[in-house]
């Protein structure tokens, strides 16, 4: 914990390490290791909001959906990244709604831009699938967190919020929206967009587990990280019939953008 020294000093003690900050002059800090003695300057940048998507419609409330058309490339991108895994003859996409969550969209874009400035430059999102079971996902969009980590239960690789690359695999996991003679099962599943960061390629050997491994210090492409231990930003791996799963454990890395319903 940082104990007050002086009028404008702050002393860290960070295992071996133990520094002194100068916060006389915000924008140009000084840190000094007072252990090796050497004197480093620490700029402090403020996180800025870059904004909501030029795509989203005007809105009067916080939270809002959008229909989108058929013929809208938002719509088709989200029909061809889902009959990637499901057969276009056996499953058939009627809805596909964008989530204008302005607050869960902001928390997100601040979240990117902490990942960049962690890994250098190294920011991986991915559009992947998740399944919310017996809960409506107007839970999740409406929620004040989203994906909210307080709710995650054990899984193979822990206790995180899990995503699949494909459609096939979230289908398990779909919320049940009922049954109709005219058009049978209708079931609905997000296609969000995830923070995968700096991923961990792992096994399912760990259902405990409540944070992403330490990364290994040094020579990760990409990345100076000096005296700091980084942890991955994810976990992905293999399910036992080849699906790929990716888990974040920290709210704020995914966006819930689009609720496809499908029968």
């Amino acid at each position: 914990m940082p104990t007050k020294r002086k009028k404008g000093d702050v002393q860290l003690d960070l295992g071996r390490w133990h520094y002194k900050i100068d916060l006389t002059v915000p924008e140009s800090m000084k840190q000094t290791n007072l252990d090796t003695h050497k004197v480093r300057t620490v700029k402090r940048e403020k996180l800025k909001f870059e904004g909501y998507p030029e795509s989203w419609e005007e809105q009067t409330t916080e939270v809002h959906k959008a229909p989108l058309a058929p013929d809208d490339e938002e719509f088709k991108r989200a029909e061809e990244i889902f009959y990637k895994s499901m057969a276009p003859a056996t499953f058939k996409i009627t809805h596909v709604e964008r989530i204008q969550r302005r607050s869960l969209w902001h928390e997100y874009q601040l979240a990117r831009q902490r990942m960049y400035r962690k890994n250098n430059g190294i920011v991986k999102e991915l559009e992947l699938f998740h399944g919310t079971r017996t809960n409506k996902p107007e839970i999740i969009y409406r929620s004040e967190k989203g994906f909210d980590m307080r709710f995650a239960g054990n899984g193979s690789w822990g206790r995180g919020t899990y995503f699949a690359e494909e459609a096939s695999y979230s289908n398990r996991y779909a919320y049940d929206v009922g049954h109709s003679r005219s058009s049978g099962r209708t079931k609905q599943i997000f296609l969000a967009t995830v923070l995968t960061g700096i991923s961990h390629d792992d096994a399912p050997h760990n259902q405990d587990r409540r944070v992403p491994d330490i990364r290994p210090p040094q020579g990760t492409v990409g990345t100076t990280e000096g005296d700091i231990q980084y942890r991955y930003d994810s976990l992905n791996g293999l399910t036992d019939d080849r699906s790929r799963v990716h888990v974040i454990f920290d709210n704020g890395h995914a966006y819930p953008y689009y609720l496809i319903t499908y029968t």
